[in-house]
């Protein structure tokens, strides 16, 4: 049986502070909690002490100290849950090639919410 949107736990890593602000208010709605990083270290070093608290990691790609896709590369290459990796970004056709082996899920920015919403409720997240 799946968890309900409203008790997931979110890894949000993104560097503009405005964007994620827009973006904490909406995730703050519909998740149980959600915590914030504004790189990439920061949010994996996280992922590595609390791997079993979260549900989904959300990612910027372009970010200072470590930008989204060595975030994505090294969670999988630690993650025993395999939690669900959503990319969100304004450059899908700069990386194109790159982003298809990421196995992710990418979103363009700026999120359509209820699209995002509707394809989180579709993963059952265990």
């Amino acid at each position: 049986m799946s968890k309900p949107l409203s008790k997931l736990h979110i890894l949000y890593v993104e560097d503009d502070i405005e964007m994620a602000k827009t973006m904490l208010v909406m995730f703050r709605r519909c998740f149980e909690s959600v915590i914030h990083f504004e790189n990439g270290q920061k949010a994996f070093e996280y992922y590595m002490e609390r791997e079993n608290d979260i549900d989904i990691v959300i990612t910027d790609l372009t970010m200072p100290i470590m930008d989204g896709f060595k975030l994505v590369e090294a969670i999988k290459s630690v993650s025993s849950k395999n939690a669900p990796i959503i990319v969100v970004t304004a450059h899908t056709d700069d990386y194109k090639d790159r982003l298809s082996s990421l196995d992710a899920i990418v979103f363009n920015k700026p999120l359509d919410f209820d699209d995002f919403l509707e394809k989180i409720s579709g993963l059952g997240i265990e």
